[in-house]
């Protein structure tokens, strides 16, 4: 069992260097993400529902990482700052961040995206964090899988941004509301709107 314990991994950080991309299209992209889900993975995402917008429903996401087989993943609609454990904060210009809250309310074990625009696009970071560890096979997968999906952007997301901006109808291309972050003066985190 000592063995075992010690062949865990309790963080994964990828960084991101996505030339031609935009925080506006980045942001687009979370609110729209059905639309070209298997685009952004081809071999690894087989589908993803849209997020629903009422508190404690969920997204499904249909994908596997590298070998393994396909999970379906519940996501659910958002996740609250102030209750999430040691936030790491790189880049404040939009944040995504997803986790399951332990029954006594704190989310320990956490997926986050974060970006900032630069000259040539946008620089990230992407961040999973098990407070209970996780094998490092998975680990190494989630790495693998992380850096294609994200690095894929370049590839398709402007274009596919464009194409959707003839689509004016909000029900059918939900606009998108970039969330970054700020600093409480109690050293928390919280979202804030940046339209």
């Amino acid at each position: 069992m000592a063995e075992e314990k010690q062949d865990l991994v309790y963080d994964v950080v990828v960084d991101h260097e996505l030339h031609g991309v935009t925080i506006e299209q980045i942001a687009w992209w979370g609110a729209n993400i059905e639309k070209g889900y298997p685009l952004w993975h081809p071999e690894d995402h087989k589908s993803h529902t849209p997020f629903p917008t009422r508190p404690g429903e969920f997204a499904v996401a249909k994908e596997k990482m590298g070998d393994g087989p396909v999970m379906e993943i519940r996501l659910p609609t958002a996740t609250k700052l102030e209750d999430v454990v040691d936030l790491p904060v790189v880049y404040t210009d939009l944040v995504n961040v997803g986790g399951q809250p332990d029954p006594d309310g704190k989310v320990r074990s956490y997926l986050t995206h974060q970006y900032e625009a630069t000259l040539y696009g946008v620089r990230g970071r992407s961040i999973m964090h098990r407070e209970e560890g996780m094998p490092r096979k998975f680990a190494e997968a989630f790495r693998k899988h992380c850096k294609e999906e994200v690095g894929r952007f370049p590839e398709f997301l402007p274009q596919l941004w464009k194409m959707w901006q003839v689509v004016k109808d909000p029900e059918i291309n939900r606009p998108a509301r970039i969330r970054g972050l700020k600093k409480l003066p109690n050293g928390k985190w919280a979202y804030e709107i940046k339209d």
